[in-house]
């Protein structure tokens, strides 16, 4: 199937982050950061299957060299916690062709991105490993260009003007006035827009190729789908997998699979009998005002009525001794039904209801817990493997941070920039998640431990209304058997309690007709 990832972020200096080392990365390449005054270099990285520079019609084509795009960018933005760049990531179809890629993508940014006012430089990275990741990464501008093709502000100063059209002045002696954004790139509800400009280009390339698969880059919250999400693994528990090596977010994605299978079963269950039920009381409902009957028989009843009919349809075979065991397999299943129901303390319709509702309510419940320790689960995953990537990177860090010499530590940083920039991904992401760098291993363990234990606990619970949902499905087919006149020769229970009710009426007025006085004077 098609991956839904689709990833949005923002490139900030106050995160150490560079447009330019992000163009240099993306793209497996050399560039020199004018701002930081030295080399971004990444000529070595493998799996840089196209990169391209797409440019609105106002830009200047010096911009279609990534240096010096990138460096112009950067240029603009002279304060510290500036926002440099917008970075999206997407995976890409392999059911795709991958020589379709390229066309695939610059289609999707000329439409969303170029057409709109932004400097898109992208590049599809697909090292051709199993499992395959093919995906691209897409870098844009922030700033809109004027029709000369130079950076327009962010921003711009709106002053506050009075019902006649001036100023409007504060007692501070400042003018009133507000900011507002030149362009709506930042606006939020942009993500969702983007995000289904980019399904809809999928499904056009899967169609186009004749597949049958479709992606929905929607959350299952959108989707109204009441379903578990599975982790993200990475590439290092993808790569385990390959070699046939169970990992641990493997499992966990495993057991979310099969409890997102038994979840749905069971709440397609109880909906389809609930709609069943609705249907039966509006026709109970229907049926009483008809034939002014007070109450609806229990079902009981049915059940019995049931074995009935069942017993009229063998009345034309041979076999005797065949009939009646079957009879009595019918009085035990029913007997069983019966019990289950007084169990369950359901004796109407209305009861079957409203046990079916405390049902489904019980499995969103599960379904809640389910998803808050799979939460937390992934997160103690991240936090033991940040954890060990920091002790792993430790003394690299240690030796880089003791360096004083600014020659010697830039030549150190060049040699193990890999370690060093995964040893601070590794850091912040603790800070951001676990809010400490230092890490309780034990304590951790522990939490993992339980919280298994409590996955098992809510599967288990699962679990065991698996036979309620059978014993209810049996009861509605045994009440629908006895509702029902399929063959004309074996009345329906419905017509059997209309006939009783009308001997019933018969006879009473046959006694009134009999003793017109009774009815005047009941003592004599």
């Amino acid at each position: 199937m098609p991956c839904p990832h689709f990833q949005v972020s923002l490139v900030k200096r106050s995160a150490k982050k560079s447009a330019v080392a992000g163009a240099a990365y993306q793209s497996g390449t050399d560039i020199y950061s004018d701002y930081e005054q030295k080399w971004k270099k990444y000529h070595t990285k493998p799996g840089i299957i196209h990169t391209e520079i797409l440019l609105p019609k106002n830009a200047p084509e010096a911009y279609r060299d990534r240096s010096t795009l990138w460096n112009a960018a950067e240029k603009t933005e002279t304060q510290w916690n500036a926002q440099l760049a917008r970075r999206i990531i997407m995976a890409l179809p392999v059911e795709v062709p991958a020589d379709q890629y390229p066309e695939m993508v610059r289609e999707y940014c000329q439409k969303y991105f170029v057409d709109e006012g932004m400097c898109c430089d992208f590049a599809i990275h697909d090292e051709g490993k199993e499992p395959r990741n093919p995906h691209v990464h897409i870098l844009l501008t922030l700033r809109s260009l004027d029709e000369h093709g130079k950076w327009m502000p962010k921003c711009r100063k709106i002053y506050e003007l009075d019902g006649n059209g001036n100023r409007m002045q504060l007692p501070s002696g400042e003018w009133a006035s507000h900011r507002e954004n030149v362009n709506d790139w930042n606006n939020p509800r942009n993500c969702e827009f983007w995000r289904h400009g980019w399904e809809t280009i999928q499904n056009e390339y899967l169609e186009r190729n004749k597949r049958p698969e479709r992606v929905d880059l929607r959350s299952y919250k959108r989707q109204a789908k009441q379903q578990i999400p599975t982790v993200h693994m990475g590439r290092a528990a993808c790569a385990m997998e390959a070699r046939g090596e169970k990992s641990y977010l493997g499992d966990l994605n495993r057991d979310i699979k099969e409890t997102n299978k038994l979840l749905t079963n069971l709440r397609k269950g109880f909906r389809h009998l609930q709609a069943w039920v609705m249907q039966k009381i509006e026709e109970s409902k229907a049926h009483r005002e008809e034939r002014r009957i007070e109450k609806h028989p229990p079902l009981y009843d049915y059940l019995y009525s049931w074995v009935l009919i069942q017993n009229e349809k063998r009345q034309h075979w041979r076999n005797h001794t065949v009939v009646l065991k079957r009879m009595a397999s019918d009085m035990l299943h029913v007997s069983e039904a019966i019990d289950f129901l007084k169990a369950q303390k359901i004796f109407t319709v209305e009861d079957m209801k409203a046990r079916l509702d405390e049902l489904e309510n019980k499995a969103g419940s599960i379904d809640a817990e389910l998803k808050k320790a799979n939460k937390r689960l992934k997160n103690i995953s991240g936090i033991t493997e940040a954890a060990d990537t920091m002790r792993q990177l430790q003394s690299t860090h240690d030796q880089y941070t003791y360096i004083y010499f600014k020659g010697k530590k830039q030549a150190f940083y060049e040699q193990h920039q890999e370690e060093l920039k995964k040893y601070w991904k590794a850091s912040s992401y603790l800070m951001k998640v676990y809010g400490s760098v230092q890490v309780d291993a034990v304590a951790l363990k522990e939490e993992s431990v339980r919280l298994i234990s409590h996955r098992a606990n809510l599967q288990q619970r699962a679990e065991d209304m698996k036979p309620l949902l059978a014993q209810l499905r049996n009861v509605k087919r045994c009440v629908d058997i006895a509702m029902q006149d399929e063959e004309p020769e074996y009345p329906s229970i419905m017509e059997r309690l209309e006939r009783e009710s009308q001997e019933q009426l018969t006879q009473q007025q046959q006694e009134e007709q009999k003793h017109p006085h009774d009815k005047k004077n009941p003592h004599l």
